[in-house]
């Protein structure tokens, strides 16, 4: 088994945020899951995937007036 562990700046870059956010989310609780390895923190790329899966939504039905 071969897995892409990133650090928190090349996960940031794939996941296209700053890596602040993903600090912030961790202390929050929050953003996808990740790995501490030896007080390293590390993110799996397929589990960043299933995490932006887990995020897509279906557009809503708007009025005529509400749509752009």
């Amino acid at each position: 088994m071969n897995k892409q562990l990133l650090s928190t700046a090349e996960a940031a870059n794939f996941l296209r945020l700053s890596p602040a956010t993903l600090r912030t989310w961790r202390c929050r609780g929050a953003g996808p899951e990740y790995l501490k390895i030896e007080g390293t923190v590390r993110y799996d790329q397929d589990m960043l995937r299933a995490w932006l899966r887990r995020r897509v939504r279906k557009p809503k039905a708007q009025s005529a007036a509400g749509c752009s």
